[in-house]
């Protein structure tokens, strides 16, 4: 019996870790988007009113990008947040 209680608390605490790892990296991420759409504005205004830097990354794209991984960040999220919420529940049926 004691073993399945480390295993939990084992099991809350990657979770708890998971949740803190992938909102980091997400926000950093977003960060980075940040920077590369102010860049891409700046082409898609050269594009559409002089026809230059054309062939550079568009902010549609960018954001487009960005919003599949945002989905995937806050999944994770989610998941994480209910295994430590699933954790915390067993522990206190069991003690």
């Amino acid at each position: 019996m004691r073993h399945s209680h480390s295993v939990w608390i084992w099991v809350g605490v990657v979770a708890a870790v998971g949740v803190a790892v992938v909102t980091t990296v997400g926000a950093v991420d977003h960060v980075r988007k940040t920077h590369a759409l102010a860049k891409a504005s700046v082409s898609d205004w050269y594009c559409a009113h002089r026809g230059l830097r054309c062939d550079e990354e568009r902010s549609d794209e960018i954001e487009d990008r960005w919003s599949a991984r945002e989905r995937v960040y806050k999944g994770l999220d989610v998941s994480f947040v209910i295994v430590s919420l699933g954790v915390i529940a067993v522990r206190r049926l069991r003690t």
